[in-house]
């Protein structure tokens, strides 16, 4: 109910009987109004009786008017319908006339308004200065970029596309630190302070079509300048360049769910169960005893300290997957790309392995785990439970 100012701002208002307060704004002439204030003029109905005796007046005076321009006696019965459709039938009829329709027909104010003098007190109006307080402002977390090009990635090259995304990001950001997971005096970071490059197939046809560039520390405004100067991105094998859109930045929470066509991504959704998407491939060799079996270091070990080096919590359980989907198959983790072009070391075990990982309270995206979790391989998606 802040603003009358059109014909079109529907309100509905009802009294309180049991206010106890005092007008601010009276009609002039009325008791109350006589202290000093501020004189406005406000539009406000005409009684129906007063705008029937205006409306007979006034299209009588447009009608002689009209005679007169054309030099008639009679003007057509076209003419006349036109002439009376400028003049509402009624009060009704008058006060629920379009704004555009008013303007059409010339009017600046609604026939069916009248301005009436009210008086407000002397500040009513006046701009009360305030405090404003800047926004806590949140660095983005993430930047999520849609895939487009003749030819997309297939799925199991995402190792591949992950470094191209790096090499791109390095570039236009002069090699900052969040991208290429180094500091100033060239020292690794530690702690995975450094930005997850993870390409998606969020419509499940076996070819990528997002890449989520997430950091937990947050990107600066230099990083997210990188983001916006990154349009495309190189293939090899003489395949036609990608071209990147950035949708968005931002936090996972932001673009996390499990329905795609929403716009969704599941590798940023929140939930209980997280299957492989992609194989992990492990960062140490298993120890094993002389009848083969597992002593230390096995693949579900390793995934419950990848989980605790990220900051998860423990999972309740940790199940290992043969494969994955797309586009209604099967996708052994044999397929993938499972090594880096450009890693300076290569994998101890170059075998991939997939897992089902169920927690005892949600868990947010993205989760990725083991070797070059930074560039696509070890992703988890969300499932639905």
């Amino acid at each position: 109910m802040s603003y009358f100012g059109r014909a079109e701002s529907w309100v509905e208002a009802r009294l309180n009987p049991d206010w106890t307060g005092s007008l601010n704004c009276l009609p002039c002439g009325a008791e109350e109004s006589r202290q000093q204030g501020e004189r406005v003029a406000v539009a406000v109905p005409r009684p129906a009786a007063e705008y029937a005796a205006w409306r007979e007046e006034a299209f009588a005076e447009a009608l002689a008017r009209e005679l007169k321009k054309k030099r008639k006696a009679k003007l057509t019965a076209k003419q006349q319908g036109d002439l009376e459709a400028t003049y509402a039938s009624d009060l009704f009829a008058a006060l629920h006339a379009e704004t555009t329709d008013l303007r059409k027909q010339g009017w600046l104010l609604p026939p069916a308004a009248t301005k009436a003098a009210y008086r407000l007190p002397a500040d009513a109006l006046r701009a009360r200065p305030q405090t404003l307080r800047p926004p806590a402002r949140r660095q983005p977390t993430m930047a999520l970029f849609a895939l487009a090009g003749s030819v997309l990635p297939r799925l199991t090259d995402c190792v591949y596309v992950a470094e191209t995304m790096r090499q791109a990001l390095m570039k236009w950001s002069d090699g900052a630190a969040v991208f290429a997971g180094k500091d100033a005096g060239g020292a690794p970071l530690e702690g995975h302070r450094h930005a997850f490059f993870l390409p998606t197939d969020d419509d499940n046809d076996g070819r990528l079509d997002h890449l989520i560039v997430y950091c937990r520390e947050g990107f600066d405004p230099s990083a997210q300048q990188a983001f916006a100067g990154v349009r495309r991105l190189w293939q090899a094998s003489g395949r036609p360049d990608l071209h990147l859109t950035l949708l968005g930045l931002g936090r996972p929470e932001d673009y996390g769910g499990l329905d795609p066509r929403a716009g969704q991504t599941p590798a940023l959704a929140a939930s209980r169960v997280w299957v492989s998407r992609t194989p992990l491939v492990l960062t140490r060799h298993p120890k094993l005893r002389k009848d083969g079996t597992a002593r230390a270091d096995c693949p579900e070990q390793q995934v419950q300290q990848a989980l605790s080096r990220l900051g998860q919590p423990a999972p309740i359980a940790v199940e290992r997957r043969h494969c994955t989907e797309a586009a209604g198959r099967p996708v052994r983790w044999l397929d993938f790309a499972r090594e880096r072009r450009r890693g300076n070391q290569p994998p101890v075990d170059s075998r991939g392995w997939g897992f089902e990982i169920r927690f005892e309270k949600e868990v947010r995206g993205p989760l990725a785990l083991g070797y070059a979790c930074h560039f696509g391989l070890g992703q988890f998606i969300a499932s639905a439970e």
